[in-house]
């Protein structure tokens, strides 16, 4: 500013018009008030020493103070650079050139050292007259878009603007507010609606900024008797059909940045180990350290692995095995395995979390992971993942002292007062949804009760105590598929001492012998002599009075007959007590005449012999033949193990050796076993099952040898056409030539 209004009175003077000429030499210097100038120019006076005046009433004054500074005033109250605005105490509208970067207006100033305790480059400190009016608006800074002119763009344009620079202070605030609270006062207030973006962190109440990107610690505030940190109050027009309305979104993405060992793959076997599971085996090799595995050998091989300790350090790809001697033996050679997830452990991701003891209340419907529904309250379509154990819904709450009774869900719905039937109430459901392709579920369970559920007085895994009424049931069971108790079960008895119990008389009278049902009677004497032969023993004793079937509206010239009656499913053989021997124990013995089954679900745990009084081995044994349309064999261990990519392929080598010593192939049984033993249907399909996923193994390899030897095949003819067409070029050069 100096320089520019310096300028101005040098080039008023050398172009100043007085009443008479007065000619100054072309060298030396002009004394105003003084005789030894010291400058071209040099005005010395203690008051107004240089007026640029328009006329006796219009003018600027220029005046230097006792301490070197610089007082300009216009009379008029206006400064003007490039033109004058009115009602503009400083106007700037000079053209911004002279490089790719210009300013309007620079400061540069260098703080000196007498300033210690605040330097301001920009101060304003506005006042108003002493008059009866009002100022709708008072901007201190204000930043508005002019003319942008035909043919430019202007990429990015900043109101206000902290550069990146401005880092050197112990702490530096791009914009400050220190505006303390009251009604109509904010240190930040946006009323556009255009878009704001933070990159930063943003706290509020607190200069932490370590702990979140988004950090609020100010005390709540109360209104209408309600407390609240935080208040969502938008109001949400729908868009289109299906269009959804978000109050509060939240889409945080998870990293895992760890370098311990989460993962393996390509396990390469060894040979040599022994045989056997080894826990906490220290991993060698790769580029971390401090992993641990369990190791399991089987046939001198290992042909599992999995990690017990982390470790720390490593990368993707690490190739890593183990000392022999973890074995005990250190026999082995050749094992390894690859790494190809890392990771840290027991990382949780949440994406809203409470600290503390206080509730969530939700007016509305409520999803996850999947969008709202308008008839659901609350919507769980999260994925199930990050540990082989997952749940959708997840309760460890520790009950405090002062309750007297807990529940950890409890549904009580009533109905709106209106004229509806309801056809179904459920206050539990559990449904089947869709199993995607190539998953299989092993055991699904609508309802369960671990066997942890014992710590209290009484344990119930499910308690009904709905009163005797018509339309009421502790437990009803619509679906027709089976039913299965493992425990005893009691009916009309809190201490059954059989499988089924009807009843609660007293069952002192029996032995060591376990009924499988038990009907209010005495089953067994015990007052049995010592060393008495007791026959016709039965475990299960109806003691009710005579079994014959009668029906009342029946008549001696009009009975009613009974085509099938009295079927009983016995689940068990007598077992002997103490001081007892029971030589031929039978769950079912029928001397004579034939048995007929016919039922959807006939079960037998014991072994069943027809023909023959002769128990082997097998369940089942038959001394005759058998007809059936269809027989299907359960077997374990299915041979899909081929499959995986642990699994060490036999070498054609190696096979063909073991055909021409033993004449069958590895895993059958030879001939001589059939002939002896006969066939063991479930096992002989499951190993011809593996020979065919081998065989299958072999063909894919081979595929892929001949699809490589097609591959090299075709890479040298282009190699042989290239050379053909060289050969063909030097000989039309030597032709010429």
């Amino acid at each position: 500013m100096k320089k520019a209004i310096s300028l101005v009175a040098v080039v008023f003077i050398g172009h100043c018009a007085f009443a008479q000429t007065n000619n100054f030499p072309p060298s030396g210097n002009v004394g105003i008030g003084t005789y030894t100038p010291a400058v071209k120019t040099h005005i010395l006076s203690t008051t107004e020493q240089l007026r640029l005046a328009y006329d006796s009433t219009h003018y600027s004054t220029f005046t230097t103070s006792s301490a070197g500074n610089l007082l300009f005033k216009p009379s008029g109250g206006h400064l003007g650079l490039g033109g004058i605005q009115i009602a503009t105490g400083l106007y700037n509208s000079l053209a911004m050139t002279g490089a790719s970067t210009a300013y309007g207006l620079y400061g540069a100033g260098v703080i000196q050292s007498d300033v210690t305790t605040t330097g301001t480059y920009f101060v304003t400190g506005a006042s108003t007259a002493a008059a009866s009016f009002t100022l709708p608006n008072l901007y201190h800074y204000l930043s508005s878009q002019g003319t942008f002119g035909a043919g430019s763009t202007v990429t990015n344009q900043y109101g206000f603007t902290v550069s990146s620079t401005m880092v050197g202070a112990t702490n530096n605030f791009g914009f400050y507010g220190s505006i303390p609270a009251g009604t109509g006062r904010w240190n930040l207030y946006m009323p556009g609606t255009a878009n704001n973006y933070l990159a930063g962190q943003l706290s509020i109440g607190t200069t932490n900024t370590s702990t979140a990107p988004l950090y609020v610690t100010l005390a709540g505030i109360t209104a209408a008797g309600v407390t609240r940190g935080a208040y969502l109050a938008q109001s949400l027009g729908a868009t289109s059909n299906g269009s959804s309305q978000v109050a509060l979104d939240i889409s945080p993405t998870f990293t895992n940045s760890g370098t311990g060992i989460l993962n393996f793959g390509s396990l390469t076997g060894g040979s040599g180990y022994a045989n056997g599971t080894y826990t906490n085996v220290p991993l060698t090799g790769g580029t971390g350290s401090g992993a641990l595995a369990s190791i399991t050998v089987s046939g001198g091989a290992v042909t599992s692995t999995g990690v017990t300790t982390n470790g720390t350090g490593y990368t993707v790809g690490d190739v890593l095995s183990a000392a022999a001697s973890f074995d005990s033996i250190g026999a082995g050679s050749g094992f390894s395995i690859t790494v190809t997830g890392l990771g840290y452990t027991s990382v949780h991701n949440y994406a809203i979390r409470s600290l503390t003891n206080g509730y969530v209340q939700i007016g509305g419907n409520m999803s996850q992971g999947v969008t709202t529904q308008s008839n659901i309250n609350l919507y769980l379509g999260k994925i199930l993942t990050g540990s082989s154990s997952a749940y959708g819904v997840y309760s460890t709450n520790v009950i405090q002292p002062d309750v007297s009774t807990a529940y950890l869900f409890l549904t009580a719905p009533g109905t709106a007062s209106s004229n509806f039937n309801l056809t179904n109430l459920y206050h539990y459901s559990a449904s089947q949804s869709t199993i995607g392709t190539g998953s299989s579920i092993t055991t699904q369970a609508g309802f369960t009760a671990t066997n942890s559920l014992i710590g209290a007085a009484n344990n119930y895994g499910f308690l009904g105590n709905i009163p005797a009424g018509t339309g009421r049931w502790n437990l009803y069971m619509a679906g027709n598929a089976a039913n299965y108790i493992g425990g005893n079960l009691g009916v009309a008895t809190t201490t059954p001492i059989a499988k089924l119990q009807v009843g609660s008389a007293s069952a002192s009278a029996w032995g060591s012998i376990s009924p499988m049902l038990f009907v209010s009677g005495t089953a067994i004497d015990n007052s049995t002599a010592t060393g008495a032969t007791v026959s016709g023993i039965t475990t299960t004793q109806f003691t009710l009075g005579p079994h014959a079937l009668t029906a009342s509206n029946g008549t001696s010239g009009s009975p009613v007959t009974y085509t099938t009656a009295a079927t009983m499913y016995i689940a068990g053989a007598p077992s002997p007590g103490a001081n007892t021997i029971i030589t031929s124990p039978y769950a079912l013995y029928i001397n004579s005449g034939d048995s007929f089954f016919n039922g959807t679900k006939n079960s037998f745990s014991g072994k069943i012999l027809i023909g023959t009084t002769t128990a082997r081995d097998e369940m089942l044994s038959v001394n005759g033949n058998i007809r059936a349309r269809q027989i299907k064999i359960e077997t374990a261990n299915w041979p899909d193990y081929v499959f995986a990519s642990q699994y060490t392929l036999p070498n054609l080598s190696d096979l063909k050796a073991y055909i021409d010593k033993n004449k069958h192939l590895p895993d059958m049984p030879s001939e001589k076993e059939i002939a002896a033993d006969g066939q063991n249907l479930g096992e002989i399909n499951k190993v011809l099952v593996k020979k065919v996923e081998e065989l299958t193994l072999y063909l894919i390899e081979k595929d892929k040898q001949l699809k490589q030897q097609e591959e090299n095949a075709k890479i040298q003819q282009q190699q042989i056409n290239l050379l053909s067409k060289q050969v063909e070029a030097i000989n039309k050069i030597i032709q010429k030539n």
